[in-house]
């Protein structure tokens, strides 16, 4: 039998390099999300095509220009890193009969940690 150790690290854990990539990825993994959709408020004077597209492009450029929201997210969202700043591919499960429970999927494979 092998036994492999895989550490995995919070945001703060990792070197600034690493912290680097691991916001670099998320923000674009952010940007790349966004819709102008997102910014319907239910209320006719601001859900025109015009303002829409003002409150998208503002929300764009605040993530694309500071780190601050980027770090936020990250935080909030309680991911781990492998030592490079890669994002590991874990899930926190917090409801129904996992709660508190967190998986590492490596492949086909899963992992509770």
């Amino acid at each position: 039998m092998k036994k492999v150790t895989i550490n995995l690290y919070s945001f703060s854990e990792l070197n600034e390099k690493a912290q680097n990539l691991a916001i670099d990825e998320h923000r674009n993994f952010m940007l790349s999300n966004m819709q102008i959709s997102d910014f319907i408020s239910g209320e006719d004077e601001y859900d025109t095509d015009e303002e829409l597209q003002k409150m998208f492009d503002s929300e764009y450029e605040y993530i694309e220009s500071l780190d601050t929201p980027i770090i936020d997210s990250i935080e909030a969202n309680e991911y781990l890193f492998f030592a490079s700043g890669k994002l590991a591919n874990c899930v926190n499960y917090t409801g129904g009969e996992k709660t508190g429970i967190t998986e590492l999927k490596i492949g086909n494979d899963i992992y509770t940690i």
